[in-house]
């Protein structure tokens, strides 16, 4: 890749410099949030929402995955074996 290619897909004007104050930036900020009393409430909410949508991701995938063995294990039953 190209010195150009690669810089084409920064900000412009984003150098490493840029970049770590910005990380420190943010950083500071949830440092801030994370001692004001004011946002315990809200992001134990957001901490509660995360989980919940995670556990309805798993259950999800495993809902899926239990049709799909069921549907390979009637297929499997139904056809004679090849070979």
């Amino acid at each position: 890749m190209t010195r150009q290619a690669s810089q084409a897909r920064q900000w412009p004007g984003a150098t490493s410099g840029h970049q770590a104050a910005i990380v420190m930036i943010g950083l500071a900020m949830a440092a801030r949030l994370a001692r004001d009393p004011r946002t315990y409430a809200p992001a134990i909410v957001v901490v509660i929402a995360v989980a919940a949508v995670a556990g309805l991701g798993r259950a999800s995938r495993a809902r899926t995955f239990a049709r799909l063995a069921a549907w390979d294990k009637g297929r499997s039953t139904t056809q004679p074996a090849q070979g």
